[in-house]
């Protein structure tokens, strides 16, 4: 999920679901969007149960040939640089166990692009309120 402001991306967040169906994709979307959003998605006809948390949906087909300034432009960015910063900063190296716990880091960093002031207060905090991830041996 990527918020639109104005001409430019704002935040985004990212969720990994255990299905594609709906309930999953409704419950994810309730926790981390306001209720009365205008949502915009793809033509994926699993989107349609949106229409209780959205004030406004607005499905859009995507073609076969892909446009760069299409109607998702900006989630389209996003998940681009995600996969960037995964094969980057992971060398392709991402469990199924650990992907939400990267996806989450891209986030934050993410949400904070415009902030480089504030990154290393944010992240020291974060650090501070945050229990310590355990990964498991190779």
């Amino acid at each position: 999920m990527t918020e639109r402001l104005n001409c430019k991306a704002g935040d985004a967040a990212f969720v990994v679901m255990e299905n594609p169906s709906g309930d999953c994709l409704q419950s994810a979307v309730e926790s981390r969007v306001e209720p009365m959003t205008h949502i915009r998605t793809d033509g994926y006809h699993v989107n349609s149960v949106l229409h209780s948390v959205a004030g406004r949906l607005q499905m859009t087909r995507i073609g076969g040939q892909y446009e760069e300034h299409g109607p998702l432009k900006h989630v389209d960015r996003a998940i681009s640089l995600a996969k960037r910063f995964l094969i980057g900063t992971y060398h392709q190296y991402c469990s199924r166990a650990n992907l939400q716990l990267f996806l989450d880091e891209f986030s934050f960093r993410f949400n904070r692009r415009y902030e480089w002031s504030q990154l290393f207060g944010r992240t020291l905090l974060a650090c501070i309120l945050c229990a310590p991830t355990l990964y498991a041996p190779f």
